[in-house]
């Protein structure tokens, strides 16, 4: 018997060598399964970030302006993907608050404004990152050092707009948020929008911040409240719109003076909008709040019970309908772009006085 007749002898699997096959079948099938795990999906942890990226829609390509660099990629053909993601995606969250100067020096990358856009791809999505603000120095300085590094490695087009009120009148959250909106489309034709309390700092990058066909929750678990929701009709923090989906629910009340009830109000909104709200998984949605003192001009809102009650009726009369401001300044930094509003608190205030009479 020659070396060809023993080779296909002992590679044949017949009746008396099947054993010997299916253990060679099975061990091939079994590292092939590995492989396409570690390339295609490096934990599955992953998946969930995978089902938000199938849903994305592309807008049109940015124009140049302002809110961006003077190049932008032409030939790209391909949607952007995530990177340098860890297998669990856990941050380090830094709590540090540099100079403006140190920070510009850290992202380079970073345009005029509080830009940015990848240069190798077409990016998921077009992002305005809208901060209410007011006299928050270090915590800007903080969520600047955070934001702008994991915002950039899930590829996204971005810019960060700050919206500061003057000093003199009570803070009021959900106005500012429908200023920084309006103001931002002024600049550019943003497709998503995601509302962002300057003192929560991610913790997960597998926690996107692009939109889909559902408002989202975005700030789920927070550290403040033991990673736990408090209650489940809340959507402050930190929540990400769609500009259609923002337009339908007529953006945030505008009647909320003072700390507490627009975020209550927002999510009755979302519902009234014929909306559901989303909220990714808590170990993704994970914050850290930078600790703080209550402000002398955002104390709690002792009216905001009684406008709850007027939700259902007042949604579509207060809200981007009867936005009244006046913008008395724009300032384009290196990392952010900030606008200094007057809110018209006395007038704002007739409007809503007999619902929080008695």
């Amino acid at each position: 018997m020659d070396d060809s007749q023993v080779y296909s002898k002992e590679a044949r699997c017949g009746f008396t060598s099947w054993p010997h096959c299916l253990q060679v079948t099975f061990a091939s099938l079994l590292v092939l399964c590995i492989f396409c795990i570690y390339v295609l999906y490096p934990s599955n942890s992953f998946l969930n970030f995978q089902d938000d990226f199938k849903q994305i829609t592309l807008s049109s390509s940015p124009s140049l302006s302002v809110s961006l660099s003077s190049s932008t990629p032409i030939n790209s053909k391909e949607i952007c993907r995530p990177t340098s993601l860890r297998y669990d995606g856990k941050l380090n969250v830094k709590f540090s608050s540099p100079e403006f100067s140190q920070l510009e020096a850290l992202y380079p990358e970073v345009n005029n404004g509080g830009s940015f856009y990848p240069q190798d791809c077409i990016p998921p999505d077009d992002v305005a990152v809208i901060i209410p603000y007011r006299d928050r120095d270090l915590h800007l300085r903080t969520f600047l050092l955070n934001i702008h590094s994991f915002l950039m490695r899930q590829k996204l087009h971005y810019q960060i707009f700050v919206v500061e009120q003057v000093a003199n009148q009570t803070f009021n959250r959900g106005k500012l948020m429908n200023v920084g909106y309006v103001e931002a489309q002024r600049l550019f034709n943003w497709s998503c929008l995601v509302f962002h309390d300057v003192d929560l700092l991610p913790e997960n990058d597998l926690n996107p911040y692009w939109c889909v066909d559902t408002p989202r929750h975005l700030s789920a678990a927070v550290d403040k409240f033991q990673y736990k929701l408090p209650y489940q009709t809340i959507f402050g923090g930190v929540s990400a719109l769609t500009a259609s989906q923002f337009e339908v629910i007529n953006g945030f009340s505008n009647n909320f003076w003072g700390w507490g009830g627009e975020d209550d109000d927002m999510y009755s909104r979302v519902l009234l909008g014929r909306f559901s709200v989303h909220r990714h998984p808590g170990k993704y949605a994970r914050y850290k709040m930078i600790k703080h003192q209550q402000e002398s001009m955002n104390n709690a809102n002792a009216c905001r019970f009684n406008l709850l009650k007027f939700t259902n009726i007042l949604w579509r009369r207060s809200g981007l309908s009867n936005l009244n401001y006046r913008l008395l300044n724009i300032s384009v930094n290196r990392l952010y772009t900030k606008m200094t509003v007057d809110l018209y608190e006395e007038q704002s205030r007739r409007e809503i006085r007999r619902f929080c009479a008695g």
